[in-house]
């Protein structure tokens, strides 16, 4: 698909977003806090359905004045994988200490007394009564560590083998 065409569909997706945030509270009763919610997410999926369509124009001028490069499609692929690569890690980083944060206030309250029961994952759940509070506190930290480490180690094992496999890749590869 060329890229004008999924600027298109980018962009007709957050319009429709939008559109349908601005009617949600036509339709159905909500508080105050839903509405000016619903209505400012509106208005900010308007606000890039805008900027995706001004973006679109913008790129089929080049798309006009420009001659398609051979490797283009296996370039776009390595940009992506890069791209893509960047975002999952920065999640995982600041995912699984914003779990941990979660497992320990809940822990907390429980052995503390203040609730008597707590609503936590189920794995987690089981080492906490299986092996007590520190296992159950520590296995998010260590999940996250053995991702962070398993996804630095194989990504560049799996870019390798792609360049192998396609010689376009090949001066991407860092």
């Amino acid at each position: 698909m060329n890229q004008s065409f999924l600027l298109k569909l980018h962009a007709a997706k957050w319009f429709c977003i939008g559109i349908f945030c601005l009617g949600l509270p036509l339709f159905d009763k909500t508080d105050q806090f839903g509405t000016l919610f619903s209505v400012g997410f509106g208005l900010i999926s308007l606000t890039i359905a805008l900027y995706k369509f001004r973006a679109l124009e913008k790129i089929v001028e080049k798309e006009r004045n420009v001659t398609p490069d051979p490797n283009a499609f296996a370039k776009q692929q390595a940009q992506d994988f890069q791209k893509y690569r960047k975002f999952f890690l920065r999640i995982g980083i600041f995912a699984f200490p914003l779990l941990t944060y979660f497992i320990v206030e809940d822990l907390n309250k429980l052995e503390s007394g203040t609730a008597k029961e707590v609503f936590v994952w189920e794995p987690v759940a089981w080492l906490y009564n299986s092996f007590g509070y520190w296992p159950a506190v520590l296995a998010i930290p260590a999940l996250g560590v053995v991702c962070t480490i398993a996804y630095l180690w194989l990504i560049p094992l799996i870019q390798k083998r792609a360049a192998n496999k396609n010689p376009a890749l090949r001066s991407l590869i860092r």
